[in-house]
C-alpha cells in the first residue's frame, strides 16, 4: 500500500507498460506527444494523461485510461492538424518513417511537431518527410509508466 501511494504521488517511477511508448519531441523527454479524446493532438509537459501510445498494425494507438483512440491527419497536406478518435481501419496508415526516429503516414507525410516549438499546447500536424534530418520531425520514445494516465 505504501508503495501504491508513493507510486501514485509520483515519488516512486513505476514499472513500464508493455508495448506502449512515450513519444517525444525532438529528443526532449521533458515533452511528450499527447493525444486528445476525438480533439487535436499537440506537445505537453510529459506526465498527464493520454500521452501512451502504441505503433501497430499501422496504427498509432493511445490506451491511456481505458481509452482506445487513434492519432490520424484531418488531411493530406503540409500542415494537416493530428486529432484523436475511435481506431477504425481508416486510422491504419501509420508506419516507422524514411529517417531514424520518424513516423510515417501513408509513408510520405511525417509526424511532425509544428515550428519545432518545445512548449505546452503546441500543435502536432503532418509534414511531407524531409530527405534530410528535420527535428520537428524526429522523435524518440521512453516505455509508459504502468498505470496508463501518469
Amino acid at each position: 500500500m505504501f508503495a501504491l501511494a508513493l507510486t501514485i504521488l509520483g515519488l516512486v517511477a513505476a514499472a513500464p507498460t508493455p508495448g506502449l511508448q512515450r513519444y517525444h519531441p525532438n529528443g526532449s523527454n521533458t515533452y511528450c506527444l499527447s493525444g486528445m479524446d476525438s480533439g487535436y493532438s499537440s506537445i505537453d509537459g510529459c506526465g498527464l494523461g493520454l500521452q501512451n501510445f502504441e505503433l501497430a498494425s499501422g496504427q498509432l494507438r493511445q490506451t491511456d485510461g481505458g481509452y482506445n483512440m487513434c492519432i490520424y491527419p484531418e488531411g493530406e497536406s503540409n500542415g494537416a492538424k493530428v486529432k484523436g478518435a475511435i481506431c477504425t481501419n481508416a486510422h491504419s496508415n501509420w508506419a516507422p518513417g524514411p529517417r531514424p526516429g520518424t513516423i510515417a503516414w501513408k509513408g510520405v507525410w511525417c509526424l511532425d511537431n509544428s515550428w519545432g516549438k518545445l512548449e505546452e499546447g503546441n500543435p502536432v500536424q503532418i509534414w511531407k518527410c524531409s530527405s534530410y534530418t528535420n527535428k520537428n520531425q524526429v522523435w524518440t520514445t521512453t516505455a509508459a509508466p504502468a498505470g496508463g494516465w501518469f
